[in-house]
């Protein structure tokens, strides 16, 4: 009797647990929000050899960190099933990954490519155009999975209204969107209108690939004049896309940019380049800018760290690195869940993966 008992009660906790899941998994973008705005990762391909999991556990350590920042914004993943529009075989998320989801607090969506042309060369980023389909938010920042929060985001999300733009962005150093962090308004308008542009591309056409050429030259992180032309990193993929459509489609872009001689200035572009005299002081609370001056021109505080290149804080384990301990200690909520870190570090031993993700920054 006892053992029929405590079947029925798992019975019941599967049940709870797949009523949950269904309310925070997305079927339908436009619905089911529970803040205002939202943080936005892609993650994926979801292919069998599951390759995409620590990405999913970056993406995890973003959703605690922001919250352990005060962040109230709902956390959103971009699941793309497939690298592009072939057949493929795919997966779903294992049960114990959608479990720490639902722990997290996170909302997903499993997503096709969008757009027409996603056979040979599709860029995965352009899976981050669906994020204008999710209405159900005034503004979303999209950011690259291999960020870490450093501050309590949530005040970026009024810089499209401060700056009277649909979207806010940062260059790089090689690309003029190249910084991981992108604020938007999403707007099924602006979504077709982007599935357009993504439909005409043309690789061979250097000069203006979406129908426009460069007018001016694209701004690299000091402000600096980037180049007069396409001939910059990904200009075929997401960056170079949402570049082209927001600057000379849509005329509604705003650059944040930063340099020892200038401090930081925001490059306007509706008809014309501009450069705004009044910045919002939420930008030196947290700069959003992988590329911060130092000295007397330094923001006072910093939005995230962003983990380029092809070492990460999973590849591999390197405890002695601070950034990569704050990473461990968001990834398994300060020790509380090694088991995560027991599954990416298999052969490090429990005790010293305690260390890395509790001892003190």
């Amino acid at each position: 009797m006892a053992s029929a008992r405590r079947v029925k009660a798992m019975l019941y906790g599967i049940a709870a647990i797949s009523s949950i899941s269904s309310a925070q998994r997305i079927e339908h973008p436009g619905t089911g929000a529970t803040s205002p705005n939202a943080y936005f990762v892609m993650v994926g391909p979801l292919e069998p050899q599951r390759a995409y999991h620590p990405w999913l556990v970056s993406a995890v350590s973003m959703a605690n960190t922001l919250k352990d920042h005060g962040s109230t914004s709902d956390f959103v993943l971009l699941l793309a099933t497939k690298r592009d529009g072939r057949p493929r075989e795919t997966v779903d998320l294992l049960e114990e990954e959608e479990a720490t989801l639902l722990k997290t607090g996170c909302r997903w969506r499993y997503a096709q490519p969008p757009g027409k042309k996603h056979l040979a060369g599709y860029h995965m980023g352009h899976y981050k155009l669906l994020a204008w389909q999710h209405v159900e938010y005034a503004t979303i920042q999209l950011l690259d999975a291999d960020l870490l929060p450093v501050n309590n985001l949530d005040p970026l999300f009024s810089l499209t209204k401060a700056l009277n733009t649909e979207v806010v962005a940062c260059p790089g150093k090689v690309a003029p969107l190249n910084a991981g962090w992108v604020l938007i308004r999403p707007s099924l308008t602006t979504f077709e209108g982007l599935l357009k542009t993504l439909d005409i591309m043309r690789r061979t056409n250097r000069d203006a690939p979406y129908g426009h050429a460069m007018k001016t030259p694209w701004r690299a992180a000091t402000g600096a004049a980037g180049g007069s032309d396409w001939r910059f990193f990904d200009v075929f993929g997401n960056q170079g896309h949402m570049y082209d459509y927001f600057r000379f489609e849509a005329k509604s872009l705003s650059v944040i940019t930063q340099s020892t001689q200038n401090g930081t200035r925001v490059f306007s572009y509706k008809d014309e380049e501009r450069i705004l005299d009044e910045l919002p002081s939420v930008l030196d609370a947290a700069f959003p800018c992988p590329f911060p001056v130092r000295g007397k021109r330094a923001p006072s505080g910093l939005a995230y760290h962003h983990f380029t290149g092809s070492r990460k804080p999973w590849r591999p384990f390197t405890p002695s690195n601070a950034k990569y301990r704050a990473w461990y200690a968001a990834a398994s909520r300060r020790g509380a869940d090694l088991g995560i870190l027991e599954g990416l570090f298999p052969s490090v031993p429990r005790d010293v993966l305690r260390d890395a993700a509790t001892r003190a920054l």
